[in-house]
């Protein structure tokens, strides 16, 4: 319950030097000793001032005000006065000055000098420039207080105004009274409802034209980001701007539908977004689809690559069988040929089905034919070899004994986060192979075909059972069905442990069958039933068990979750884990997250510049506290990272991460808790998908019903036009896939407080 607490700052206990975010020793009116937390933009040492929140028990640190809101109380008394034009915050004056000042104008000084300066003039030693310097000093100070008293008013939280803040200055409630609704491109934390709020707030009309034309592109951006979609059709567009503009109205002040038909048409004419038929695309969306039809067609169409035949192919692959002694299948065969004499291909099949053992045949036979070996320089010089995700890259690169980098770094991603590979300028390799395919997105899709030369070999290797891509776009799965493509799909299991239950349950949820008596009757595969409140107990006492085996937090133990939010969610583990397994006292702290030494860690977004990526994993190897700054130095895999404070945003703990961050790596040990809690999450292929994560022990937790229902659930389909642009325009309506229900679930992302909500958890109706 919210309560309010006047007190006088009286030291800082600690400031973070990238946030507004405080720790402060304080005294009440009664002179007694409290402790304040929270962001505060302005805050002036030795006054008075009233704060709102609430007292919370730190384990460490004991009773804790945690500031909500606050103002400076009136400055009616010697102390106070003096106190605040010394501060610092009034250029030019220091106590000596400032005791002058109130020797000469008594209790009512601050008012005395706004309302008229030329009452220091009385002051021996202040020039009119020294004057002037005060009195702006003051009117501005004045500005800022009442910018923050008026922020709070409107419900933003101390840390979202500091946010503001730090993007905007002084002109901050300037800029964002005459244009709210910036907030949702310019600052992370706010999305429409919140840059909404305000302005309404600020007295803007429900059916002003700023406010639907913002509503219905951030309804389009969000829906089809949300949903993976790269379009909605008219009906869905016009019922989902609705739902959101209509939030919380009167039914005085409903938008009407015919305002959400006229707003769309002003959209297009102004070129904010697509309209093709009754489908509305998001501009990037619609280019990147058209891009890649056109880019993919090309490099098929090409028709001067040397084709082989079959006898030779057949006699040269027994050269590579010898030399790496391998015997391939006939199916396996059947798959190599098809890339080698295709200009582009596809290699589909899940766990143990050889795909990588194949990418390494077609290497090698395509040495052979150039009469060279995998290991001439020459010859590897036009092989490259990427994936979407670090880990990805590294296992592929390490199976085919071939240097591999990430779509990303392939491409040249820079600090100006811009791609230096592009139409006008060519990857420069002519044999590209792309693993993990599915996670790839269709914008990213664009610019790596693109980049792609004409006369380039493409192998495209990938699960269409696992997730798709977490960015809008189908393109894997577009890609295979659209049969324009040459597509092996491998279905026999190659690995020595071919009897491996973890291979036969992810064969099984595929199947949408998982008896229980497959479980526990091996060493890899284990299910132990517990409810939503005891399971986070036992994944600790698994935890604990591993490692007094000698097992390692960082390397050996991945613990997979559906989701963030809730009691056995993603950040719950990861706290209990760090609070029960890392005892180390070197930390930092980042407002409510704190980080140690050896805490594994995630990378949340792709950095050119420290040359990381998005879904990396590393862990700490050191923390400093220096003179220029709180900085952590983190080792992801061979590469060590400097990472200053104000960069603890990108980062997250990783002890238990999503599903969907998992695409891309394999871990030795997988802990996965299935609860009923993750309901909206748990359909066959996020299931499917965690599961293959796992090379030697996947251990399951919580309800083996949950697990039974979730195979059988389909993932929702995804709006693409991909597959009909492959073909030619007449054939456009012949297969697009429309989601039966106009209505799309909506709600908003990327709001305050809102950590942790992936693009799935709205499809739920309620």
């Amino acid at each position: 319950m919210s309560e309010e607490l006047v007190a006088k700052p009286k030291s800082k206990i600690f400031e973070s030097d990238d946030s507004l975010y405080k720790v402060i020793k304080a005294k009440t009116k009664s002179d007694e000793d409290i402790v304040l937390v929270g962001f505060f933009p302005s805050l002036t040492l030795d006054i008075f001032y009233r704060f709102e929140g609430e007292k919370t028990i730190n384990p460490k640190y004991g009773v804790q005000f945690k500031v909500t809101t606050y103002k400076r109380e009136d400055l009616n008394d010697r102390d106070g006065i003096i106190g605040y034009l010394s501060s610092g915050l009034i250029k030019g004056i220091g106590v000596k000055s400032a005791e002058k000042i109130y020797e000469l104008l008594g209790d009512d000084a601050i008012n005395k000098i706004i309302n008229d300066k030329n009452v220091l003039k009385g002051i021996k030693g202040f020039s009119q420039e020294k004057i002037n310097t005060v009195y702006d000093s003051l009117i501005l100070n004045q500005k800022l207080e009442k910018a923050y008293v008026e922020l709070y008013s409107y419900g933003l939280t101390p840390n979202m105004v500091g946010k503001l803040y730090q993007e905007y200055g002084d002109n901050t409630l300037a800029l964002i009274k005459q244009n709210p609704y910036r907030l949702i491109y310019e600052v992370v934390g706010f999305g429409f409802s919140k840059a909404d709020n305000l302005a309404l707030s600020f007295g803007f009309s429900r059916h002003s034209k700023k406010r639907l034309e913002e509503g219905v592109l951030y309804t389009l951006y969000e829906v089809c980001q949300q949903k993976g979609f790269t379009f909605l059709t008219d009906t869905q567009l016009l019922n989902s701007s609705l739902q959101i503009l209509n939030k919380g109205a009167v039914e005085v002040d409903l938008i009407e539908a015919n305002e959400i038909i006229d707003t769309i048409t002003s959209l297009i004419k102004q070129d904010k977004f697509m309209k093709e038929e009754n489908r509305y695309y998001p501009k990037a969306l619609y280019e990147a689809e058209v891009k890649v039809a056109k880019d993919i067609l090309r490099i098929k169409g090409y028709d001067k690559n040397k084709i082989y035949s079959l006898d030779l192919l057949t006699e040269r692959l027994r050269d590579v069988e010898a030399t790496y002694n391998i015997r391939y299948t006939e199916g396996q065969k059947d798959a190599i040929f098809n890339a080698i004499n295709n200009n582009i291909s596809i290699i589909t099949g899940g766990p143990g089905t050889g795909k990588t053992t194949i990418v390494k045949g077609i290497l090698n036979l395509l040495a052979v034919l150039n009469n060279k070996s995998i290991t001439d320089d020459k010859f590897r010089h036009r092989l490259v070899l990427c994936a979407p995700t670090g880990r990805a890259a590294l296992r592929l690169g390490k199976d085919c004994q071939v240097e591999a980098g990430t779509i990303h770094k392939t491409l040249g991603y820079n600090y100006a986060m811009e791609f230096e590979y592009n139409e006008g300028h060519k990857i420069p390799g002519d044999i590209i192979v792309i693993d993990e395919f599915s996670m790839v997105d269709i914008e990213l899709c664009a610019s790596l075909f693109e980049a792609i030369k004409t006369e380039a070999k493409v192998i495209i290797v990938g699960d269409s059972n696992q997730l798709p891509s977490v960015g809008p776009g189908n393109v894997l799965y577009d890609l295979i069905e659209s049969n324009v493509i040459n597509v092996t799909r491998l279905t026999d299991i190659m690995r020595q442990d071919s009897d491996s239950s973890i291979i036969e349950v992810c064969q099984g949820v595929n199947k949408s069958f998982v008896p229980y008596n497959m479980f526990n009757k091996k060493s890899d595969l284990y299910f132990y039933p517990a409810d939503s409140t005891g399971t986070l107990e036992k994944i600790l006492i698994f935890v604990q068990a591993f490692l007094n085996k000698g097992g390692s937090l960082q390397n050996d133990l991945q613990i997979l979750v559906p989701m963030y939010a809730g009691p056995c969610g993603i950040n719950a583990i990861n706290k209990a884990i760090q609070e029960k397994f890392n005892d180390e006292t070197v930390s930092l702290t980042r407002g409510s997250r704190v980080f140690k030494r050896l805490d594994k860690v995630l990378q949340l977004k792709n950095d050119p510049e420290k040359g990381i990526m998005n879904g990396d994993i590393g862990y700490i190897d050191s923390i400093s506290h220096t003179d220029d700054g709180d900085y952590l130095m983190i080792r992801f895999d061979n590469l060590l990272v400097k990472y200053p404070a104000k960069d603890l945003d990108d980062l997250t703990l990783a002890y238990a991460i999503s599903i969907h961050k998992s695409q891309g790596s394999e871990y030795k040990n997988v802990i996965m808790p299935i609860l009923s809690d993750y309901y909206v999450m748990m359909k066959r292929k996020l299931i499917y998908t965690a599961f293959s994560r796992a090379k030697e022990k996947l251990i399951l937790i919580g309800d083996y019903k949950m697990l039974a229902q979730s195979i059988k659930r389909l993932d929702d389909e995804r709006q693409t036009t991909l597959y009909n642009r492959l073909f030619s325009k007449s054939l456009m309506t012949k297969r697009v896939i429309y989601i039966d229900d106009p209505d799309i679930p909506f709600d908003t992302l990327g709001e305050e407080g809102m950590e942790g909500i992936t693009p799935y958890t709205f499809m739920n109706k309620s």
